[in-house]
């Protein structure tokens, strides 16, 4: 992540196309508004000039410190909305954080999952990328299908002629595994200087997240 806080356009824009939907669902969470609406189209823009001005947030942050990039991104985030309520832009009544759910997701759980969404999908599509042959072909799809779109074996098997659902359950449980490595190098790229352990704890929390 680091490599997007120095002055390269297309580590910029890489961030930003990235990151820019798990903000915009956590704001829209907290401030109960659309996430296309004008406000947050400000906030997200006030979140990337803090992460990008010269000894912003993103030069500061620490490689393997307290809670990763995630934690990092939300503070940057939750201190933007937060600077946009104290101006009267908008005016919540308590902070967002800390409302009672009352059976919504609080806005930093919506956050947590928009972010583990975005790295499952990097993950998805560098599974897809490395299998080639057509057993890892395999494997991709039944994974796809199971955890995209909920497929239950027996219903991915009748999507995949010739396969029984016994066979789909076995291609998924071999390709989880191959799914999880992939899962582990995207988070050893985004955050290198992690040790094993934490990034092993990370897609713990990512699968759990899903």
């Amino acid at each position: 992540m680091l490599s997007a806080s120095q002055p390269h356009h297309d580590a910029r824009t890489e961030f930003a196309v990235r990151y820019a939907p798990v903000i915009r669902r956590y704001l829209a969470g907290r401030w109960r508004i659309p996430s296309d609406a004008p406000r947050i189209d400000d906030a997200l823009q006030d979140v990337f000039v803090e992460c990008f001005k010269h000894g912003g947030a993103l030069e500061r942050v620490l490689p393997g410190g307290d809670g990763g990039f995630r934690a990092y991104l939300f503070a940057v985030t939750r201190n933007v909305a937060r600077e946009f309520e104290r101006q009267r832009r908008c005016d919540p009544l308590l902070d967002a954080d800390a409302r009672p759910d009352h059976g919504q997701d609080r806005p930093s759980v919506t956050f947590d999952r928009s972010w583990a969404r975005e790295i499952a999908r990097e993950a998805m599509r560098e599974f897809g990328s490395t299998s080639r042959r057509p057993e890892e072909r395999l494997q991709f799809e039944t994974v796809r299908l199971r955890f995209q779109q909920e497929l239950l074996p027996r219903e991915i098997a009748a999507r995949l002629d010739g396969l029984t659902a016994r066979r789909v359950s076995k291609l998924i449980e071999t390709g989880m595994r191959r799914y999880e490595e992939c899962l582990y190098r995207v988070l050893q790229r985004r955050n290198p200087a992690a040790s094993r352990y934490d990034l092993a704890q990370t897609c713990r929390g990512v699968l759990q997240a899903l």
